[in-house]
């Protein structure tokens, strides 16, 4: 919230989260909720500012990232993210 832009390549990892809304946003997001095992279990693609909600019952996290990253990056269901401190 309260930034204009997110440059790909960057996101936020959000846990334990299984569910977001967009009120008070100002740009659109593509999200990818993950397990504990870091697999993939559901991504959305261009969600939209203030009158987007999204929620993965299943989920441990959710990635909001820029719009375009998943595919940009091929994210798949299944896929298992490796995450670098």
């Amino acid at each position: 919230m309260g930034r204009s832009r997110l440059p790909l390549g960057q996101g936020m990892l959000l846990q334990p989260c299984n569910s977001i809304h967009m009120m008070f946003m100002r740009q659109s997001l593509d999200l990818v909720y993950i397990d504990k095992g870091n697999m993939i279990i559901k991504k959305v693609p261009n969600i939209r500012p203030w009158i987007g909600v999204s929620m993965c019952k299943k989920a441990d996290a959710v990635i909001e990232m820029p719009v375009g990253s998943i595919e940009y990056y091929g994210y798949e269901v299944g896929n298992i993210l490796t995450f670098i401190k």
